[in-house]
């Protein structure tokens, strides 16, 4: 039976390699294409001066060509990187997984409210709603550690952060005062808040109250409680035991350098989740703020392990046969011929070495190739036969396969 051979590459996209490491335990995770240019793809440790862990990369495929069916099965499938450094001798366990599609990664663009809240320790930003004579409806009450920025890079990823909140003491909606700092001038747009009813998932709903706006550059530099104003329309009755989130919005323009941060803390309480609004476009940072929602995408049963060989610079390595997962995927209902695929290669936490010990693949500002996803298949006995019915497929077909295999197929029972 003839076999077809599909490649892919990483890309230079936002999306296409993701990971996480011990630098980020509350963002929690990275994107390739803020490290500089010529920065490798690196999974392992890296034990130095400040100990770093670099502990998982998923790779993104979207540009697998010719496309995979649905129904092809899988011969062999590897990941193939070239060196950009000679590592150390140790060598140390890699666990190989495929993701299965959850409507966030294989999209083109997966927009809305996500938690950023770790899975059993709630962050919380710092937010009082307080009634028409100053009095609190509710406070969070905490001491935040961390800014958050909204509109803070060219991909618009954060639009907008919200924490949830329970209505502690029935009042009018008067005032809010949210922790913010300014980063850079902003020298034009706003900056309001708006309130929110929470969905079943405890994320803004249904848009309740908006605030008056205020000039962003009067957030102050230095982080600090700033007050947004209700006005009369706005100004809705707050029950007891009412959820809502309390909602960061802005018109400044987008920048990397100028932007306003609300602030929060990994150690709140139990108020609410503190959540991210905004566009991903798959493995990226609005999709799985958190190395809990990054951990959270769902993969095929199993694993492949993967004893990395020290690596040599300009080599190229491949990964183990990981086909009997690929295949897994096919199957599982959530595939359709042309999505994209996603592995990841992560180090093993049981069995991983005290020392330096990591390796480094070849990103897509290296001269030498990007890492490719290379899948070997065929096609069903099953198929060819369906195929060899219709007359136009069946002519397409006949190019690249022998008579034989347009017969008719007996099933085996």
């Amino acid at each position: 039976m003839p076999t077809v051979i599909s490649t892919a590459s990483v890309a230079q996209a936002i999306d296409e390699t993701y990971g996480f490491d011990n630098l980020a335990p509350l963002a929690g995770t990275w994107r390739n294409i803020s490290w500089p240019s010529n920065t490798p793809l690196v999974w392992g440790r890296q034990a130095g001066k400040f100990t770093f862990d670099f502990e998982e990369v998923v790779f993104k495929f979207s540009n697998m060509t010719p496309a995979i069916p649905a129904d092809a099965k899988i011969v062999s499938a590897i990941l193939r990187g070239r060196a950009t450094q000679t590592s150390t001798p140790a060598t140390f366990f890699t666990v190989i997984q495929v993701n299965v599609n959850d409507g966030h990664w294989n999209l083109p663009s997966a927009s809305g409210w996500r938690t950023a809240s770790p899975v059993g320790t709630p962050s919380e930003a710092d937010v009082h709603v307080r009634n028409l004579g100053l009095g609190t409806i509710v406070d969070t009450a905490v001491a935040p550690t961390h800014p958050w920025a909204i509109r803070d890079n060219t991909a618009s990823r954060y639009l907008r952060a919200g924490q949830g909140v329970e209505v502690a003491v029935a009042g009018t909606l008067g005032f809010v005062d949210i922790t913010l700092n300014r980063l850079g001038a902003v020298g034009v747009g706003n900056v309001w808040c708006e309130v929110y009813s929470q969905d079943a998932d405890g994320l803004a709903d249904t848009l309740l109250a908006t605030s008056t706006t205020r000039l962003a550059s009067a957030v102050p530099a230095a982080a600090a409680p700033f007050r947004f104003t209700f006005p009369a329309p706005e100004q809705i009755a707050l029950t007891l035991g009412q959820d809502i989130v309390v909602v960061l919005n802005g018109d400044y323009p987008v920048s990397a350098t100028q932007n306003i941060a609300m602030w929060w803390t990994p150690t709140g309480g139990a108020h609410g989740a503190f959540q991210l609004d905004g566009t991903g476009i798959g493995l990226d940072d609005q999709n799985y703020p958190m190395q809990d929602s990054f951990r959270t995408i769902p993969t095929t049963a199993g694993f492949v392990v993967w004893v990395a060989p020290r690596f040599f610079v300009g080599v190229d390595y491949d990964t183990p046969s990981f086909a009997a997962l690929l295949q897994a995927f096919l199957h599982s209902g959530s595939y359709t011929e042309g999505d994209p695929f996603a592995v990841s290669v992560a180090r093993n936490l049981l069995f991983f070495p005290a020392g330096t010990a990591d390796r480094r693949w070849a990103n897509f500002a290296h001269a030498s190739p990007s890492v490719q996803l290379i899948v070997e298949w065929t096609i069903l006995p099953d198929r060819l036969f369906l195929l060899s019915s219709r007359g136009t497929q069946r002519h397409n077909l006949k190019a690249a396969t022998s008579r034989r295999f347009l017969l008719p197929v007996k099933r085996i029972e």
